[in-house]
């Protein structure tokens, strides 16, 4: 099963996050790399010539690309670029849930994508995983000096993905 989400940060699309979610079965987890490649192939013919990878950060099959548009001139001052993931699934070791993290400067401003995949499931327990997921997400990649968190530490963040938050019982 493969999902995605693509998203443009401003209405010219100068920035576009793609989150993927793909779910093979065990056989083909030797084939991480060739995913991987062929998925980046996808959204690069997708996207056209004038977009340019400018992260990606992968947990399991948790995956963020993140593409500026060339000819917006955005990403040639784009700089700064970090990755990272944190795994919340069993123990917190297991990447089956998670986040995958891609944050980076343009100009004098900072941006961070966290792609995440949380906890399903109905009833107050798993919505009380799926926060503690969050929480853990957000302050996962802190300033060590200033001891910050990621709201606090960007001026933009964009929590995506497979978020799993159940909003028709409480309607």
């Amino acid at each position: 099963m493969v999902g995605g989400v693509v998203g443009s940060v401003a209405s010219s699309g100068i920035l576009v996050p793609v989150a993927i979610g793909a779910y093979m079965a065990t056989d083909a987890a030797g084939k991480e790399n060739e995913c991987r490649v062929h998925l980046y192939q996808t959204m690069q013919l997708f996207l056209g010539e004038d977009f340019g990878l400018v992260g990606q950060s992968n947990l399991l099959q948790i995956r963020l690309f993140v593409f500026a548009r060339k000819s917006s001139g955005i990403f040639g001052i784009i700089k700064d670029v970090e990755t990272n993931t944190l795994a919340t699934g069993i123990l917190n070791m297991i990447g089956n849930k998670g986040a995958a993290i891609v944050s980076f400067k343009v100009n004098d401003r900072s941006l961070c994508f966290c792609c995440c995949h949380l906890a399903a499931h109905e009833g107050q327990d798993f919505l009380d995983a799926r926060n503690r997921s969050a929480k853990a997400i957000l302050s996962s990649t802190t300033d060590k000096e200033d001891m910050l968190d990621i709201p606090a530490m960007y001026d933009h963040v964009f929590f995506l993905g497979d978020l799993n938050y159940r909003l028709y019982p409480y309607l």
